[in-house]
């Protein structure tokens, strides 16, 4: 999370909210920087939230870590939100439209691919546990996968909101379990994709 996230070093912030969402505590603490906030976050409610004096890297890391948000910079913009998502790009001050880019090996990139593995989602049983204790003392657990498949269990904190956690479940699912590929592919130069989003 480095680069812009450096900005982030340069205080430390002392506060505390009795009601907020995730979106106003990240403008607490870009608060002097040139980071921008994406357009994508989600809106998910805080019953409350307090900084102890950290620096607002370490406020990412706390998201991170504890409350299992997907954290990251795209350049100067700054997203925070239940699962990695962009469906747009700053281009300059302006939002753009990102683009969908196909490959197809053996046609538009090289057909041996040995850094590049196939991955099934039938071939890999996995159930996610999300723990959330309340303050009254009572325990919800919201839950997503195979319910005989290899059991990952969290525990989250500040967030309460019953949408956000079942959808910090399915996300975590999403990670683990998935038709597609993973590593590395080598195509042949076109399409071009640049990092801001646009297709050459």
């Amino acid at each position: 999370m480095e680069g812009y996230a450096w900005q982030l070093r340069n205080q430390n912030i002392l506060q505390s909210w009795k009601k907020t969402t995730v979106k106003e505590v990240l403008q607490r603490i870009i608060q002097g920087t040139d980071i921008k906030l994406s357009d994508d976050i989600p809106d998910i409610p805080l019953p409350w939230f307090s900084i102890p004096n950290w620096n607002g890297l370490k406020v990412l890391e706390y998201m991170a870590e504890k409350m299992l948000l997907t954290v990251y910079f795209d350049n100067e913009v700054l997203y925070a939100g239940v699962e990695e998502f962009k469906t747009t790009a700053l281009v300059g001050n302006n939002s753009a439209v990102l683009q969908e880019v196909k490959y197809n090996i053996g046609y538009n990139c090289v057909l041996n691919q040995p850094n590049l593995k196939q991955r099934l989602a039938d071939d890999n049983l996995v159930q996610i546990r999300i723990k959330k204790r309340f303050k009254s003392g009572k325990h919800v657990v919201y839950e997503a996968g195979d319910n005989n498949g290899q059991a990952h269990d969290k525990t989250i904190s500040f967030i309460e909101d019953e949408k956000s956690l079942q959808g910090i479940a399915d996300a975590r699912l999403k990670r683990l379990k998935y038709n597609g590929f993973e590593g590395k592919i080598t195509g042949f130069l076109q399409p071009i994709v640049n990092r801001d989003g646009k297709r050459s």
